[in-house]
């Protein structure tokens, strides 16, 4: 659309800059880049609740945390909620511990599937999934039950 626009423009000359009823460029010129930045901050904030819930679903002990707290029977509910902490728990300092290991040591120790001229791509992309793997637990501890309404505050 704003390329269109400005070529509009670029072809009306001088009538297209001037203000007035009969100028029917003119709004739409000054619209394109409110345009963008809305529906940018839409898929921004599509993105990050997909991220949440994403966080929620794919983290192999977040989502047996809500259901232990959502239990009625209160010694299962126990039960069920200290094993998934404690998995959580685990879980947490091992994705810290091979975050930090992949970025001091560049991730050249990991194995890749084939050792060829991938081999680094291999390893950069290990790393970057340890990375975010951590990152995505500080978060959720962080932010909590509130992380999918936290992105939606701030880009919506």
């Amino acid at each position: 659309m704003r390329a269109s626009i400005i070529d509009a423009m670029d072809i009306h000359g001088g009538k297209g800059i001037c203000m007035g009823p009969s100028n029917y460029l003119a709004r739409g010129y000054q619209g394109a880049p409110i345009a963008i930045t809305v529906e940018g901050a839409n898929i921004l904030t599509r993105s990050l609740i997909i991220y949440g819930q994403g966080a929620i679903r794919c983290h192999p002990y977040i989502l047996a945390e809500l259901e232990a707290a959502n239990e009625e029977n209160s010694d299962k509910a126990l039960t069920d909620f200290d094993h998934a902490l404690f998995g959580h728990i685990g879980f947490s300092i091992s994705n810290i511990s091979r975050s930090l290991w992949c970025s001091f040591t560049g991730a050249r120790f990991l194995p890749t599937p084939y050792n060829d001229q991938t081999k680094h791509y291999y390893q950069l992309l290990s790393r970057f999934s340890s990375n975010l793997a951590m990152l995505s637990d500080i978060a959720m501890i962080v932010l909590g039950a509130d992380l999918k309404e936290k992105n939606v505050s701030l880009h919506g």
